[in-house]
């Protein structure tokens, strides 16, 4: 919220500016999608970091292939040791994911659909159906 001192005497008009109080609805919109956003990121990371429930599924040159068996999908992942610093890797996964394609070898298509703000995108992404990930 933005406080304008104002009132008689002020020489600011307060009945223009009453109409201002009402929000943008881009802004409520993007304030929504970043809720979600965040709650779903807090729910992968506790998965993520959780070894309950995750079946080792293949094994090769310090790579571990994870699945996770959910209702409705299965959740992957991969734990290795990568040679890049967590600043290189953070570029690459929250500011390049335009890029996927090139290193991700089961999407296909990737697009920004929508910029919420400086650290948060909606992005379409299309991939590859596969059965056990290959190496």
């Amino acid at each position: 919220s933005i406080l304008v001192p104002g009132g008689r005497g002020t020489g600011i008009d307060m009945e223009l500016l009453s109409g201002a109080s009402e929000v943008d609805p881009d802004y409520q919109q993007d304030k929504l999608y970043k809720q979600q956003g965040n709650e779903a990121l807090e729910s992968m990371t506790i998965l993520m970091n959780s070894n309950d429930g995750w079946v080792l599924k293949k094994s090769r040159d310090d790579i571990n292939c994870y699945c996770f068996e959910g209702q409705s999908r299965n959740i992957w992942k991969s734990e290795m040791v990568l040679p890049v610093s967590a600043e290189k890797l953070w570029k690459i996964l929250y500011h390049e994911i335009h890029r996927s394609c090139e290193w991700n070898s089961t999407v296909t298509f990737q697009e920004v659909i929508h910029n919420v703000d400086n650290s948060t995108d909606i992005t379409y992404t299309v991939s590859t159906s596969f059965g056990i990930i290959s190496a």
